[in-house]
């Protein structure tokens, strides 16, 4: 007899019978017989699975389907075995989140992995590691669909993870080897598995090709990306402005040849560079050339279109004046209705769609800082915070009632600065408050949400070094500078000096470059004042009539990280005076790091600040001829390069925008528009807000304007875009009964009021009451610094600090 059998597996152990039958039907069935056939050279064949317990096989793939979840209970092995030299057996893991064994073994069928020589374990925490007889020897890092090796080369057993070898063994092998793949958790699997009996492919280098390269579905805020890869690989995009980029897709780390990413919150009408990135399983990164597109024209900018005025003011209409307050918008009883809280004397809330008066907090007391909305209690809901004349801060709640009210000083100062923040991050947000008013102590206050005063303050504390005095503006900015969890106070007072404070209210120190001035030794920020010349404030005084020197009466402080390096600075603007004669030159901004010490970095250089321009003298410094100007700065990048801009109104009649190279770009400064009328020859302007209204990535800056007493004159609504050139520009409404003139001294607020898509800005105006005008194709903006001092809490930061 003979028999021809084919199709079998090369080096592979096979059981046999012979069975043969006479012509009267009586069969006879031999014994079992085995063979082992023999090794192809260079051979690699897809696993051929034998010994299957709790588990399925499709193909060369394997998957534990029975048995219990963690258990030793299930696995299999390979028919095919390596024999004798060099071979390997390769397999792909699908996920990181199973537990499960690979090994080359002798093939006894005990899925135990102390008695298996050559193993790859995973437990689903995204690590292999290699055990040898039970003995942990290496780990690596896994991903999902990482393809896997254990390898006999020359005698040395070897592991690799994507063709980059990471571990090789000091035990020889000993033959013949099976794969043996026990399986412990429930569906954990193992894919393309391949035994070979020939060493291993060299490590591959050779990185994906690219090509076929498209922008496609592109608007004014997206593109889709797609491009194709010889082999697979992963996908993400690089995108922005210039071959520098500066963005990227999230990575898609799923291994294809067909590639597409979406780029979206795009500026309209903007030129894009972009490239393609794909690494292949074996970590060759494959990276395109640049590419270009240009995004389409998005909804022309149209002039704001008034929606309501008279916010707040009694029938007549008679209004409260308005002062440097800006308004705040929150949906304060949770109805989907959008509430505008503003106040000249009265805190008034409106509805957003309309201006109707939903509740009063009548008070004769002026209210000058921006109001705070912040959820003090934690329970979801707002609650409004404010300050007032008279030593005043009062909370009242969504429906407008006095929750508490506090007086923060020993005397009946105002309180102007006003700011609400999380000190330590604990979840438990603070009241911080400073006084108007002389004293170079106690300038601060700190009151917990319901109403008691924080440990360690008011400060600065009698007895302790420095000078400080009133904060006639709102003059607090709190951010953490240096990362560690911790709120860092900021409060310029009305000399050349900042105080600034821990949040215990301990005083914070500076860098020891200004030890040597007296006293010797260590400082705090209130002991270095600040002066035009760095060498005055190293000197510890000026040279007065040779040196100049800024006082703080007015400065808001701001907080941004200028330059985008991860680490926020302290901007302000000083009212420069000769110091021996008090004469007020020019408004000039600084920037601060931490330490005290004067900002440089990205090729820029703040230890000398910028030379005033011409013309930058006070128009007038008398409230009884024009309400007093605030040099409050909003901090934003305006040109979409990643530098932020300096940008505030100054007693020049002007509103200024700096740039980090110490110049005004385009046609800064903005000379602010008169009507020509006799007398009204100069107007001031408020903290501007900052918004890139068409999200073109540019952005505009909006601000308003007053004109001056007895000229019977209406200040403006102003739109400029970022060079400074007007955009539109138009009048608020007339004047309430009681008075002759109006204007806007406050910074407007950027928000949605209503139902519409489009932004609109409410502005708090001195007696008008509060108004609200449209933006229309506003609906993709994109708000930079949105309101008086940034943000609701108003802690000078564009960000919620």
């Amino acid at each position: 007899h003979s028999q021809t059998v084919s199709g079998l597996s090369a080096s592979t152990l096979y059981h046999f019978r012979v069975k043969s039958g006479d012509a009267s039907g009586n069969l006879a069935v031999s014994a079992d017989s085995t063979f082992t056939t023999s090794a192809v050279s260079g051979g690699t064949q897809g696993v051929v699975w034998t010994n299957l317990v709790n588990v399925t096989a499709t193909a060369n793939s394997i998957q534990k389907t029975g048995g219990c979840d963690g258990c030793a209970d299930a696995g299999a092995t390979s028919q095919q075995q390596i024999a004798s030299g060099d071979g390997y057996f390769e397999f792909t893991l699908p996920d990181t989140t199973n537990s499960l064994t690979l090994a080359l073994t002798s093939g006894v069928a005990a899925y135990s992995n102390d008695s298996m020589p050559f193993t790859i374990q995973t437990n689903g925490t995204g690590i292999a590691e290699v055990y040898e007889s039970g003995a942990w020897r290496a780990g690596t890092t896994q991903a999902g669909n990482d393809v896997f090796r254990i390898a006999t080369v020359s005698g040395v057993v070897q592991y690799s993870r994507n063709g980059t070898v990471f571990y090789s063994s000091r035990v020889a092998p000993s033959y013949p080897l099976v794969a043996e793949v026990p399986l412990y958790s429930a569906a954990s699997q193992v894919t393309n598995a391949v035994i070979s009996t020939s060493a291993p492919p060299p490590p591959d280098t050779t990185p994906p090709t690219i090509s076929g390269v498209s922008a496609s579905g592109i608007t004014s805020t997206g593109a889709t990306i797609t491009w194709t890869t010889n082999e697979s690989s992963d996908s993400q995009v690089d995108y922005g402005p210039t071959t520098a980029y500066g963005s990227s897709t999230a990575l898609n780390s799923s291994l294809v040849t067909a590639h597409s990413q979406t780029l979206s919150t795009l500026a309209a009408s903007m030129l894009y560079h972009y490239r393609m990135k794909s690494k292949d399983v074996a970590g060759n990164l494959a990276t395109s050339g640049d590419f270009t597109f240009t995004t389409a024209a998005g909804a022309a900018l149209s002039a704001p279109v008034l929606k309501w005025s008279y916010g707040g003011c009694l029938s007549g209409p008679w209004c409260d004046t308005g002062w440097y307050s800006s308004p705040a918008v929150a949906d304060l009883d949770g109805d989907g209705q959008p509430d505008v809280i503003w106040g000249g004397y009265d805190a008034v809330a409106l509805r957003g769609d309309n201006g109707s008066l939903k509740w009063r907090g009548a008070s004769n007391n002026r209210i000058w800082p921006g109001i705070a909305v912040a959820d003090l209690t934690g329970d979801g809901t707002p609650e409004v915070i404010v300050g007032r004349g008279n030593n005043e801060v009062t909370v009242y709640n969504r429906s407008g009632g006095v929750v508490w009210t506090r007086n923060p000083f020993a005397s009946g100062n105002e309180v102007r600065s006003l700011a609400v923040t999380d000190l330590e991050t604990d979840g438990q947000l603070e009241i911080i408050v400073g006084r108007a008013g002389d004293g170079a102590t106690g300038q601060v206050n700190v009151f917990e949400p319901n109403g008691t005063v924080r440990a360690g303050w008011p400060a600065r504390h009698a007895g302790e070094p420095g000078d400080g005095g009133g904060m006639y503006n709102e003059n607090l900015a709190i951010a953490d500078l240096n990362g560690d969890g911790f709120k860092e106070v900021f409060a310029p007072t009305s000399s050349p000096y900042i105080n600034a404070f821990a949040r215990n209210g301990s005083q914070l120190g500076t860098s020891s470059i200004y030890n040597a001035f007296s006293p010797a030794g260590s400082k705090v920020w209130s002991q270095v004042g600040v002066n035009v010349d760095q060498a005055a404030d190293l000197r510890g005084y000026a040279n007065c009539g040779v040196e100049n020197r800024p006082d703080f009466s007015y400065s808001a402080p701001s907080i941004a990280d200028v330059n985008g390096d991860g680490v926020p600075e302290l901007i302000v603007v000083g009212n420069v005076y000769d110091c021996s004669t008090y004469t007020d030159l020019y408004h000039i901004p600084f920037i601060l790091k931490l330490d005290r010490t004067r900002w440089s970095g990205s090729g820029f250089d703040w230890t000398v600040v910028p030379a005033p321009r011409p013309g930058s003298a006070p128009r007038s410094e008398d409230y009884t001829v024009i309400e007093d100007v605030v040099p409050s700065p909003a901090v934003a990048d305006l040109d979409g390069d990643g530098f932020k801009e300096i940008i505030y109104p100054s007693y020049d009649g002007r509103v200024h925008a700096f740039w980090l190279d110490k110049t005004e770009h385009g046609s800064w400064p903005y000379t602010i528009p008169t009507s020509g009328a006799p007398g009204d020859d100069f107007r001031f302007a408020s903290e501007p807000v900052i918004a890139d209204l068409d999200n073109d990535g540019h952005a505009e800056v909006i601000f308003t304007s007053w004109p001056k007493k007895g000229t019977g004159a209406v200040g403006q609504l102003i739109i400029l875009n970022y060079l400074g050139v007007e955009l539109f520009r138009v009048d608020l409404p007339g004047p309430d009964l009681a008075s002759s003139e109006n204007g806007g001294l406050s910074a407007p607020t950027l928000a949605n009021i209503d139902s519409d898509p489009d932004l609109e800005v409410v502005v708090g105006t001195i007696s008008s009451g509060a108004v609200a005008y449209e933006l229309p194709n506003t609906a993709n903006a994109r708000i930079l610094w949105g309101t008086g001092r940034g943000s609701y809490r108003r802690a000078g930061t564009a960000a919620p600090p």
